[in-house]
C-alpha cells in the first residue's frame, strides 16, 4: 500500500509563559484582556505578543476572526525571527488563508522555520519537495527534511520515510530502514505504519515471515479503525 502522506499540519501555538500581561492573560484563557494587552505590547515590538495577537486574530480568540490581520502580525513576528510565526505564515500562504495562495512564499517561510528546528515546518518542507510545489521536485531534499522531522517524533514523516525506503522512491531501497521508521511511527499508534509492518511480516518482505507478528500489527491498526487491516486479521 504505497501511500505517501502529504498532510498539512496545524498552526503552532506557543504555551511558554513570558513575564508580560499578554501571555499571562492568554494562559489564563482570559482572551478579552489578553487581546488588549497583546495588541499594546505587539505595537511596541514585543515578538511573542505579536505572535499571540496574530494567533488570536486567526482563530477568533477575544476578537473577531481576521486572517488578514493575522497575516500582518505573523509577518511582524517572523521578521524578528519567531519560528512559530514563520511556520504559520507557511500554512497561510500554502492554503490561501487571508492571502492569495503562494506556494513559493510558503516554501520560503517554512525553510526559515525548518532551519530553526521547527518540526512541523520540516515536515511541510519535505512535502513541498516531494510534490514539487513552490519548488522543484527533489526527493533527496524531501528525504532530508522528513528525516529531520522524524527525528523529532513527527509520525507522518516517519511513515513517509518508510514508504521512500521500502519502495525506493527517489532513493535506494532499504527495507531495514523502512521497518525502522515504520516501527517508530507504529509505536506512536499510527495505524498506516502498523498495517505496513503487518504486511512485511505476512509476506516475509524484508523480514522473516511471521504470522503471529503480522496478526499483532494488523490488530493494532484495526483497533484504530483501519478497515484494510481488519480484513487482514488471520482467524
Amino acid at each position: 500500500m504505497k501511500k505517501i502522506l502529504l498532510l498539512v499540519l496545524t498552526a503552532l501555538l506557543s504555551t511558554t509563559i513570558y513575564a508580560n500581561n499578554c501571555s499571562t492573560f492568554y494562559d489564563q484563557n482570559n482572551f478579552a484582556k489578553a487581546f488588549s494587552a497583546c495588541k499594546a505590547e505587539a505595537e511596541q515590538g514585543e515578538m511573542e505578543s505579536q505572535f499571540l495577537l496574530a494567533y488570536m486574530y486567526q482563530y477568533g480568540e477575544g476578537v473577531e476572526e481576521n486572517n488578514q490581520r493575522a497575516l500582518y502580525w505573523y509577518t511582524k513576528a517572523a521578521k524578528q525571527g519567531d519560528g512559530k510565526s514563520r511556520n504559520n505564515l507557511g500554512l497561510m500562504y500554502s492554503e490561501g488563508n487571508g492571502v492569495k495562495v503562494d506556494k513559493e512564499k510558503a516554501v520560503y517561510w517554512w525553510t526559515q522555520a525548518a532551519e530553526q528546528g521547527i518540526d512541523a515546518s520540516q515536515y511541510q518542507l519535505g512535502v513541498m519537495y516531494a510534490k514539487g510545489e513552490g519548488v522543484k521536485e527533489d526527493k533527496e531534499k524531501a528525504l532530508y527534511w522528513w528525516t529531520k522531522a522524524a527525528e523529532q517524533g513527527i509520525h507522518y514523516a516517519q511513515y513517509n520515510l518508510g514508504i521512500m525506503y521500502f519502495w525506493g522512491d527517489g532513493i535506494k531501497k532499504n527495507k531495514e530502514k523502512a521497518l525502522y521508521w515504520w516501527t517508530k511511527a507504529a509505536e506512536q499508534g499510527f495505524d498506516y505504519a502498523q498495517y505496513e509492518i503487518g504486511m512485511m511480516y505476512k509476506n516475509g518482505d524484508g523480514v522473516k515471515k511471521n504470522k503471529v507478528l503480522a496478526k499483532k500489527y494488523f490488530m493494532q491498526a484495526c483497533s484504530h479503525g483501519l478497515m484494510s487491516a481488519c480484513e487482514r486479521i488471520i482467524p
